[in-house]
């Protein structure tokens, strides 16, 4: 349509008389998508027709694990009753599953308040990086507006410490509820103040600087030491969620049984 409304464009390929081949190429490349289009709707009512189809099926499935789990929990209870024998050995390892529970429940909180952690301490690198990358600049003769520059990162990152220093007690709070604990020292001396504002000169910038690349070294020990954590608490969480389920097969296996 825009080939044939446009002037200047009708003109030109009259002239060189390709109009007609030209108005044909366009008109194949336009049936061509289309042709694309329409196969791509096509594909998308068939999946979305697929969709329903397997939603309503696994409807249908989540109703009957539901009343299947609900008649094992009948049948459990009669267990229960009619042979109190036998169901001291299922309800062991249901108090199994409970001490689970509540040990998950703890490790999900433990992870909780280390990612937190872990959201400053990035916040933290990114801030000295910026600081360090300034100071540098500002040790060659970068000037006020460097400096200033510079320590606004500082701030930042010591903005950042501040806070992190509080979720990193919680996080070890948590960890104890589980029966890990973290030992670590955050301090950075406040990054020397404001003595590099005020007090400009090259002794100063070294001085921060020093002070600078101090503060990564420690955040990125703190990074390691995190991660490393997380890593195995998010570990420990997988298997005690493994050691739930075989529980519950195994319960579910003596139930049927009987």
């Amino acid at each position: 349509d825009k080939f044939k409304s446009m002037a200047f464009t009708n003109f030109y390929h009259s002239l060189i008389n390709d109009k007609e081949e030209q108005l044909n190429k366009e008109e194949l490349e336009a049936m061509q998508a289309k042709t694309k289009v329409d196969q791509i709707i096509y594909d998308i009512e068939h999946e979305e027709a697929q969709l329903k189809k397997l939603e309503s099926q696994l409807m249908n499935m989540k109703a009957l694990q539901l009343e299947y789990k609900n008649l094992m929990i009948q049948k459990a209870a009669l267990i229960r009753t009619l042979y109190p024998d036998r169901w001291e050995e299922i309800d062991a390892k249901y108090q199994e599953i409970e001490n689970i529970k509540l040990n998950i429940k703890e490790t999900n909180e433990a992870i909780i308040a280390g990612n937190a952690v872990m959201s400053h301490v990035e916040k933290i690198q990114a801030s000295l990086k910026s600081a360090a990358g300034w100071g540098t600049y500002d040790i060659i003769g970068g000037g006020m507006i460097a400096t200033m520059i510079k320590r606004g990162h500082m701030e930042d990152a010591q903005s950042e410490i501040n806070a992190c220093q509080y979720t990193l007690v919680k996080f070890q709070n948590e960890l104890e509820d589980v029966g890990a604990f973290l030992e670590t020292d955050l301090s950075t001396g406040g990054l020397l103040g404001f003595a590099d504002l005020f007090f400009d000169g090259f002794i100063v910038d070294l001085m921060v600087q020093s002070k600078i690349t101090q503060g990564r070294e420690n955040i990125n020990q703190l990074y390691s030491k995190v991660s490393k954590v997380l890593s195995e608490l998010r570990t420990h969480f997988n298997d005690e969620e493994k050691k739930m389920t075989q529980l519950e097969i195994v319960i579910e296996e003596k139930v049927r049984q009987i």
